[in-house]
């Protein structure tokens, strides 16, 4: 009996050390997310300020090569 005693007491300090082993890696994971979302936050808005940047210079190419005002 003694035996069978220890033996869940070892599968139950597996169990604990197992779930304490996946606890940590939803901490670090949840952690990751967070950096993933201030990465592509930062991403997004250099990507729109880098459209708004080239949409000016292809509107000032055709202006200046239109020139509609010039007779």
């Amino acid at each position: 009996m003694a035996v069978l005693v220890e033996a869940q007491g070892e599968q139950i300090d597996d169990i604990e050390s197992q779930v304490n082993r996946a606890s940590s890696f939803v901490r670090t994971g949840a952690q990751q997310l967070d950096v993933a979302r201030k990465h592509q936050k930062n991403t997004r808005k250099w990507s729109c300020i880098a459209i708004v940047i080239l949409l000016l210079i292809i509107l000032f190419v055709v202006l200046f090569t239109v020139k509609p005002w010039k007779k």
